[in-house]
């Protein structure tokens, strides 16, 4: 009898965890990570108040309003994705321990989410302002750096800021080389050269274009022999490329 009840007081002590503010919002943040968006939302809704209430210098509030921004951004619900991440910004500079990593990524999310939009002017200086530009980075931190300096090159395309498209663009290349071992390298290269590719189309440079989509075709081929899961890309790329080719012939 001792057993089952010990049992019976274990089980209510689990199912009660996701209940308490910061367990329910640890929770949802892994339903949004699992993509399993739709509990997430149901969980951080039912959790993210109450913990607002009871640490609002807690930097998983802020997250956990950027998990909402993203999950609105991917059903293109960009009015929503907007409030949620400027909410999310809101609390990240206000937050404790974490404060200067979660506002960071709220500027980050924030610049992105104009991007996507094409509302360039808007994503420059918050993409500007979450680019980490402190030294002593070494593999996933350098990749993200140049990741982070190729969407600023994206965003000076856009404006029509044609030099310093380029400086920005060569500058994300040059950064991505110190990562040259890292896992990810050769796709993260394809990736960059893809989006210079379409900076160069919006400044007018097709010949250049041209060019950078040849490049990260080739960085896509030598990543794919490696890893063959990952052969689709090659071929979306190589299908962007001929829809460019039969446009600018």
């Amino acid at each position: 009898m001792k057993r089952v009840i010990a049992i019976l007081v274990f089980v209510v002590a689990i199912s009660g965890c996701a209940n308490t503010p910061n367990k329910g919002v640890d929770y949802g943040l892994s339903l949004y990570k699992r993509g399993a968006f739709d509990r997430a939302v149901v969980q951080l809704d039912l959790s993210i108040a109450e913990l607002e209430e009871s640490n609002p210098r807690d930097s998983r509030l802020s997250t956990a309003y950027l998990a909402l921004g993203d999950i609105a951004k991917s059903t293109s619900n960009f009015l929503k994705a907007e409030e949620y991440t400027l909410k999310s910004l809101e609390l990240a500079e206000s937050a404790g321990s974490g404060k200067q990593q979660v506002l960071r990524n709220a500027k980050s999310s924030l610049g992105k989410l104009y991007l996507s939009q094409k509302r360039y002017e808007d994503a420059l200086p918050w993409l500007k302002a979450s680019v980490d530009t402190s030294t002593k980075k070494k593999g996933d931190a350098i990749v993200r750096l140049a990741l982070d300096t190729t969407n600023v090159a994206v965003a000076l395309a856009g404006s029509g800021k044609k030099n310093d498209f380029s400086l920005y663009g060569n500058i994300a290349l040059q950064t991505l080389e110190l990562a040259s071992e890292h896992i990810l390298y050769l796709r993260t290269r394809g990736d960059i050269l893809l989006s210079l590719a379409k900076g160069y189309i919006n400044i007018g440079e097709q010949s250049e274009a041209n060019v950078y989509y040849q490049r990260s075709i080739d960085s896509f081929k030598q990543h794919a022999q490696r890893y063959p899961f990952d052969d689709w890309r090659v071929a979306a790329v190589e299908k962007e490329f001929d829809l460019f080719s039969e446009n600018y012939k």
